[in-house]
């Protein structure tokens, strides 16, 4: 048993569904970081599909899964999933939320040891089309950050971060040859401009939530904890982007060591980079073990 405990968050999207050679590489990545945590996103469920790459992720990682269901109004049939190591967490409860998601998210309440507080995990994906249902899907998250509550939420957040530090790197929308794009990732202020969406980040600061990678940069000064997740293909869309992201409240913030982003071999295999989010195993239970603070 090691000092950390890690959380691996990555959007394979479609890796291994038409190619087996793909999704054997990325899990054979996986293991080699030994995560405690997997959070997926853009997970496909066509047919027995689903099932069969389930069992093969279980096998691979030696982790418990759990498997979103898809919208049955959506134009799409992928989910977030989310896989755990049984000799770490023992599952409280398995959620899967549906409205306002465009995307079921998947949520797991788990215990770890015997700490008298749960531990709340989301892995999801917001509305890559819609920035006001995004706005919608930050208010579900809203709900999952009272006091008392320990959550960790993260995944593809199709907008931007707030941070005045990272603005520079967005997008100039107004050289964006794609126009569908960019409707879809920004939104009209009061006064006629066009602007990043960074509503969804800013809506979950507003209430408690932190950026982890924004953290361990700010207090560690590792930098690399900011770097690009996703858009390294897609010159169209204004360059790579830290759109992958990881939140956290209730105090697991205080417990992390470090977020690394993996690209290379990761970008061999899916179009996201691999996040890995280090917990230190001794704070977290002290979060996990601290008296319950009454909602006011």
């Amino acid at each position: 048993m090691t000092d950390m405990i890690t959380v691996a968050v990555w959007n394979l999207g479609t890796a291994g569904a038409a190619d087996a050679g793909r999704a054997d590489a990325a899990l054979d990545m996986l293991a080699s970081y030994e995560p405690d945590v997997f959070l997926q996103q853009d997970d496909p469920r066509p047919g027995a599909y689903a099932a069969q790459r389930k069992d093969r992720t279980e096998s691979r990682l030696g982790m418990h899964g759990f498997l979103a269901a898809p919208n049955p109004t959506a134009d799409t049939s992928i989910a977030a999933s989310m896989y755990l190591r049984p000799d770490v967490f023992s599952q409280s409860r398995a959620v899967y939320p549906t409205k306002p998601w465009q995307l079921h998210p998947c949520q797991v309440r788990v215990r770890m040891d015997d700490c008298p507080l749960p531990l709340n995990l989301l892995s999801l994906t917001m509305c890559d089309f819609d920035a006001d249902l995004r706005m919608h899907e930050a208010a579900w998250l809203t709900t999952q950050a009272h006091p008392g509550m320990v959550t960790l939420a993260a995944g593809s957040t199709n907008s931007y971060t707030s941070s005045l530090t990272e603005r520079e790197a967005h997008p100039a929308w107004e050289e964006i040859t794609d126009p569908a794009f960019r409707t879809q990732r920004t939104f009209v202020t009061f006064d006629g401009r066009r602007c990043s969406d960074v509503r969804p980040d800013l809506l979950l600061k507003n209430a408690g939530y932190q950026d982890l990678a924004q953290r361990v940069a700010g207090h560690s000064r590792r930098g690399a904890a900011l770097n690009p997740t996703a858009g390294y293909n897609k010159p169209l869309h204004g360059g790579p982007q830290r759109t992958d992201r990881v939140y956290g409240v209730g105090g697991i913030e205080d417990a992390v060591g470090d977020v690394e982003v993996i690209c290379g071999e990761a970008l061999d295999v899916s179009d996201h980079a691999l996040l890995l989010v280090r917990l230190n195993r001794r704070a977290l239970k002290q979060v996990l073990t601290r008296p319950r603070t009454p909602a006011r």
